[in-house]
């Protein structure tokens, strides 16, 4: 998924319309996801998509235009958009590293962005404000392919076939496992208890076939199947285990069955989707392409890159 931008902007004028509505469709262009904050009604609009977006978002960028004139203010200066401020606070607690603030010339720099965003980027028309969000952008390097939150990557099967003891049943497991990286972004924050699980199967054809286990899967190189991913860093997990036996797929879970229920049975290709659970993450879900030979050592894989 590209690099998701939370634009805070109000929408209380066409002039505020254009500047969030153009923005957007540049960034989309540069292969951006825009999101667009439209004012919410109610906290429950607050909760349910407010705070959604801007939890699942990788950029935030705040515009703030004025509004009424504050009454004896020395500069004749005029309040800024209270719903952006609010947005604004709610992306401060989220710790957000990659930021861009910008500021009509008349709204008043005061609150937490007065501690915040006190080097805002000034600007008197929508236009200009425009202009001068691009410029900022493309001066500090903003990419599509930047995320704060927790990615897959490095998809890859163990070079020989491994003789393995489930931990969940003691179980002897032979054949080629393949494992995958789950990669964190943040430089501040950990990912405790991180767990991972298969949670879809379908055919070639796009049929569902039912999901025998959806335990957690074993955590690589751990002793268990939840993990703390460090800041900067990354944790592996067991996705699934192509028995040496007729080529079979089961997974390396905790579920205490033994044998391990098959979860592929026949050749052909399957697509199969995971999820990723962590404590202040968002759900991370990612999908890989299984072409079944019925041998363990032609059987193959790839991550599908949404």
């Amino acid at each position: 998924m590209p690099g998701k931008v939370f634009i805070s902007c109000g929408q209380a004028s066409a002039e505020e319309r254009v500047t969030a509505a153009e923005l957007s469709q540049w960034l989309s262009n540069r292969g951006f996801l825009p999101y667009v904050a439209i004012q919410a009604q109610s906290i429950q609009d607050v909760n349910s998509a407010i705070i959604s977006e801007l939890k699942t978002s990788d950029y935030y960028i705040f515009i703030d235009f004025p509004r009424e004139l504050l009454e004896g203010d020395p500069d004749g200066a005029h309040r800024g958009s209270l719903f952006t401020h609010q947005e604004m606070a709610i992306a401060y607690i989220l710790g957000f590293e990659r930021v861009l603030f910008l500021k009509h010339k008349d709204a008043k720099l005061e609150g937490l962005l007065r501690y915040t965003a006190s080097n805002a980027i000034i600007f008197s028309t929508s236009k200009e404000a425009i202009e001068k969000a691009e410029e900022a952008i493309d001066e500090r390097g903003w990419t599509p392919s930047y995320t704060r939150h927790l990615i897959a990557v490095n998809l890859n099967w163990s070079q020989e076939m491994i003789l393995y003891v489930s931990h969940s049943t003691g179980e002897h497991l032979v054949g080629k496992f393949l494992t995958i990286d789950i990669q964190n972004h943040r430089s501040d924050l950990a990912a405790f208890n991180t767990v991972a699980r298969l949670s879809s199967i379908k055919d070639a054809n796009d049929n569902s076939i039912p999901v025998a286990d959806r335990s957690h899967l074993k955590a690589n190189g751990q002793p268990g199947y939840a993990q703390t991913i460090w800041p900067g860093s990354h944790g592996a997990f067991d996705l699934l285990l192509a028995k040496a036996e007729q080529g079979v797929i089961c997974l390396n879970s905790s579920l205490d069955l033994s044998p391990k229920p098959l979860i592929i049975t026949q050749p052909g290709r399957y697509t199969l989707q995971y999820e990723v659970l962590s404590e202040s993450f968002p759900i991370l879900t990612f999908s890989i392409q299984l072409d079944v030979t019925g041998n363990a050592q032609t059987t193959q894989a790839q991550l599908i890159v949404d």
